[in-house]
């Protein structure tokens, strides 16, 4: 945990670059604290340069949260800035892939966002 200290305070001192937050959200994200990886990267939004990091690994957490729709427009956002990120790729294929599935088993369905 003094890792994640250090980034939070790395990022306190240093809000204009999205690194310092990517890192911490990756330690929270592999901790499962899905929530509050989803909050400290839309808190992001305000610092400069990998923003694509930033929509990536929003769109992964999104994910693991069981948005598949808004994982798969972060994911979208990803190939805009990117077009050739291969971890985007595939997990936009995944969410893709488990959207038909759904889609296919359910029908839409609105409270989903279908």
């Amino acid at each position: 945990m003094q890792g994640k200290a250090h980034f939070k305070n790395e990022w306190k001192m240093n809000p204009e670059s999205a690194v310092p937050g990517i890192v911490l959200v990756d330690s929270l994200f592999k901790q499962e604290k899905v929530n509050e990886a989803k909050t400290a990267l839309l808190e992001t939004f305000n610092a400069e340069g990998a923003l694509d990091e930033v929509y990536l690994n929003l769109g992964l957490v999104t994910r693991a949260m069981w948005d598949y729709n808004s994982a798969r427009a972060y994911l979208l956002k990803v190939l805009e800035i990117t077009p050739d990120y291969q971890e985007s790729k595939r997990g936009l294929a995944d969410t893709e892939c488990w959207l038909n599935y759904v889609n296919h088993v359910d029908g839409p369905d609105e409270s989903r966002g279908e």
